[in-house]
């Protein structure tokens, strides 16, 4: 299996991808431009790993080339905690992100995806009680 990872530098992503690399799967990752690529990403050869900057048509080339069988988004902003401020970059980056990911996913071929979530998304065991903004674009990115 080939599977993409989204959110391959965050500590989940990081483990997974290691995981993964170690049953002998094929990897490949996306990482935003501004993020740090840690040494489990070093595992994965330069050519395996796209830094994403906006660009949607390289975005699908990577994946044409790729041909991924199954994606795995765990790509998030988290703010506890936020500020009017933080606003934009929650909704660009838990919604307007994974959709353009989700996209170019679909038009590659891939229709297996497995998005994640927060049971913040549900806070006290509430439907549709998000504890905070972050959780609000978690929850309505799982509408998508």
């Amino acid at each position: 299996m080939k599977y993409l990872i989204s959110g391959a530098t965050g500590f989940i992503g990081c483990n997974l991808i290691k995981k993964l690399l170690n049953d002998g799967n094929n990897v490949i990752a996306i990482a935003r431009c501004n993020s740090n690529i840690s040494d489990e990403m070093r595992a994965l050869t330069e050519d395996n790993i796209f830094i994403f900057d906006n660009n949607i048509d390289q975005l699908d080339e990577f994946l044409d080339r790729h041909k991924p069988d199954i994606f795995i988004h765990l790509a998030a902003l988290y703010i506890t905690q936020h500020s009017k401020n933080d606003v934009e970059r929650l909704i660009t980056a838990n919604i307007t992100y994974p959709a353009i990911l989700f996209e170019s996913v679909i038009r590659s071929g891939c229709n297996k995806i497995i998005n994640t979530g927060t049971s913040w998304q549900s806070f006290n065991n509430i439907s549709n009680n998000p504890a905070s903004l972050y959780s609000a674009t978690k929850k309505q990115l799982k509408a998508y």
